[in-house]
């Protein structure tokens, strides 16, 4: 099974199961450990639970467009970004402690 875990200070905040095929998200398996930090770093979750495989990608490419070439990773899958980072995200520039990491891509 494919999740992202979004993580500060190298502790789970929330992690996010992805469908078999990993092109959704299975909202009924979300766990949030920090609600507070969760909303901090993915503000989605102040307004609502429901989060779709795009508000996903549209999150982690947010945090990758404030210290990287930006068409370059608006194009990529994020199948491609988690290989690239060998799976883990570190030292975003817009939040240091924040880290991004990918179950299941290998």
């Amino acid at each position: 099974m494919k999740k992202i875990i979004f993580k500060v200070s190298d502790k789970p905040i929330i992690e996010i199961p992805l469908g078999v095929k990993g092109g959704t998200v299975d909202n009924g398996k979300v766990v949030v450990f920090d609600e507070t930090m969760a909303k901090i770093a993915i503000p989605k979750l102040a307004s609502t639970s429901e989060l779709t495989y795009g508000d996903v990608s549209k999150i982690i490419k947010y945090y990758l467009l404030k210290g990287f070439n930006e068409d370059y990773y608006k194009q990529k899958s994020l199948s491609d970004i988690a290989k690239e980072f060998n799976y883990i995200i570190r030292d975003i520039e817009c939040r240091k402690n924040l880290e991004i990491e990918f179950v299941g891509y290998e």
